[in-house]
């Protein structure tokens, strides 16, 4: 499912969320939809007036150019989050209820829509116990998926990486372990995953963000199979971002690459809070 929406000169999009989350007792821990989720705003590079240049005629000027271009072949969520533990019945009425401080867990988005998707967004909800690491296999159906050409130093399969440039942190997807060498079908090399920015720098420590799938799938016909994905961002707690500020999570996630795309892929996201 997508959102019908226009982009005119806008390619990278940088959304920020507040992210409000309730985590319940239940006789199966799996993550859940968050209670509320609040759009702050965004932020991209805007269009800049031309740079002038003026020699003299009858030459030929030697120059070098340096560009930060935007990407449309990406956009990004970063915020906070906050919320309860709490101990409720089916209509949310909580016997007790504890306030979070200290925030951990993983919020998760898939484009995948819950109920009603077609074609490669059908799946419905996740099924947690099968979750695993996504295999090359997968990446390369993904990256084929939306449009991206692996040779673009912006593509699907030159950001999420695996071997020696992307080491994940074992954690739980529910009552899932998850580790780097929890790759569906035992495939090589471990997890894919990336590293989100801090201080406007690389780093290989904090923000990881690791692909996921709960091994279903959607045949599209002629051998191409569109794998349920899920990406992951595993929690900090008020960590310094990209910026410098102190986020929860920063997420990147995949939008189509084709020349004159004017669609905007729709993400669904699920919290686990621990």
């Amino acid at each position: 499912m997508r959102a019908k929406q226009t982009i005119a000169s806008l390619v990278f999009l940088l959304m920020t969320l507040a992210v409000v989350g309730i985590a319940y007792a239940a006789p199966s821990i799996e993550p859940t939809a968050p209670t509320t989720m609040t759009y702050v705003g965004n932020s991209t590079v805007g269009g800049q007036s031309g740079t002038a240049q003026s020699h003299q005629r009858g030459y030929i000027h030697y120059m070098n150019i340096d560009e930060s271009a935007p990407t449309q072949s990406w956009k990004a969520y970063v915020g906070n989050i906050t919320g309860e533990y709490a101990l409720q019945d089916a209509s949310g009425n909580a016997i007790y209820d504890w306030t979070i401080t200290s925030v951990t867990g993983e919020l998760y988005a898939t484009k995948e829509a819950p109920t009603g998707g077609s074609g490669i967004f059908a799946g419905g909800i996740p099924t947690w116990t099968a979750v695993s690491c996504a295999n090359s296999t997968m990446i390369t159906e993904e990256e084929a998926q939306f449009n991206h050409t692996a040779a673009d130093e912006d593509s699907y399969s030159n950001t999420f990486k695996n071997g020696n440039n992307f080491n994940l942190t074992t954690f739980y997807a529910g009552e899932k372990q998850v580790t780097d060498s929890s790759v569906i079908g035992g495939g090589a090399g471990g997890c894919y995953g990336a590293y989100m920015n801090v201080n406007n720098a690389d780093q290989v420590t904090d923000f990881q963000e690791v692909v996921l799938t709960d091994g279903t799938y959607q045949d599209m016909g002629g051998s191409n199979y569109d794998y349920d994905i899920i990406y992951a961002a595993l929690l900090e707690n008020n960590q310094a971002g990209f910026d410098n500020r102190l986020y929860d999570f920063q997420m990147l996630l995949p939008e189509d690459a084709a020349d004159g795309a004017t669609t905007v892929t729709t993400y669904y996201f699920y919290v686990e809070l621990i």
